[in-house]
């Protein structure tokens, strides 16, 4: 944002860097050193997310100094030069021009705070605009992602009932030949056999993650104002989910669906670190 002001043009730029919570950077003129809180207070009052840096330039509208005012900084300097015996050729006039600078310090015109708090939030506003437009590209790519998500999960879905079957006979097969002889505890093994084979059951996770997959798209359609924390908390759910599928179902193409599963959320979850 750019204004014209008493004390010169203002120039202020507003950029934002990703992060989990807010942190805001100020720099500011010597003569706008007073309005940091205020800054702080208005970007708070829009932001809630992010590493926001704002850089405020004032360039006045006469870049010669005043005349008037050096020349009584050069005759005071030079007959203090004299009392402590120093050559007066030694007070240049880039020296006067610090000393200008550091002793007069300009008055803050009346209405400043409310001229900069205007520009402030407009310069703040574009940012949000902006905001709006990469939030909207990065909403298509992680719906995108989650549809691929959806066909695997039910893939899994699919897969996982023979899975179970094929496990069982195979350690059925395996006993009966190790153990030909239970006729007699025959009932108790195979009971044992289906007992564990249930345990290995992930109809629960596949509900869960489910469910979590719903909310998040839920999420995604951003009526809900800031969703950023609440969505990477999700993420963290599904991936949990993800890793007890992996544990639990013995399947080699299951395994390979749960590791793609798996990239595609660590992809997404990449992205909400610059979701608000």
């Amino acid at each position: 944002a750019e204004a014209s002001t008493e004390l010169g043009r203002l120039i202020i730029e507003v950029s934002s860097l990703n992060r989990k919570y807010v942190d805001i950077h100020v720099q500011l003129p010597k003569e706008l050193l007073l309005f940091e809180i205020d800054i702080r207070s208005w970007v708070l009052e829009k932001i809630t997310r992010g590493q926001i840096s704002l850089h405020y330039t004032l360039y006045p509208e006469s870049l010669v100094p005043d005349v008037a005012v050096l020349k009584k900084l050069k005759e005071g300097w030079e007959e203090l030069a004299k009392k402590l015996g120093k050559d007066t050729k030694e007070i240049s006039l880039s020296f006067l021009y610090l000393e200008m600078q550091r002793v007069c310090q300009p008055d803050i015109p009346k209405g400043m705070k409310a001229l900069l708090k205007k520009y402030t939030q407009q310069a703040l506003q574009d940012l949000l605009s902006m905001k709006v437009k990469e939030g909207e590209l990065l909403q298509k790519d992680i719906k995108k992602r989650l549809l691929k998500i959806k066909e695997w999960v039910s893939l899994i879905e699919k897969e996982t009932p023979e899975a179970l079957q094929q496990l069982r006979k195979q350690m059925e097969t395996k006993i009966s030949r190790l153990f030909p002889d239970l006729s007699d505890n025959e009932d108790r093994v195979f009971r044992e056999i289906a007992m564990y084979a249930e345990r290995l059951d992930i109809d629960e996770e596949i509900t869960r993650f489910s469910s979590h997959y719903e909310q998040l798209l839920s999420l995604l359609k951003g009526t809900e104002g800031v969703v950023g924390r609440k969505i990477d908390f999700i993420l963290q759910e599904l991936m949990r989910e993800s890793n007890t599928i992996g544990s639990k179902c013995q399947n080699t193409l299951v395994s390979k669906i749960v590791v793609d599963i798996k990239v595609e959320l660590e992809k997404i979850r990449e992205q909400i670190q610059n979701i608000e």
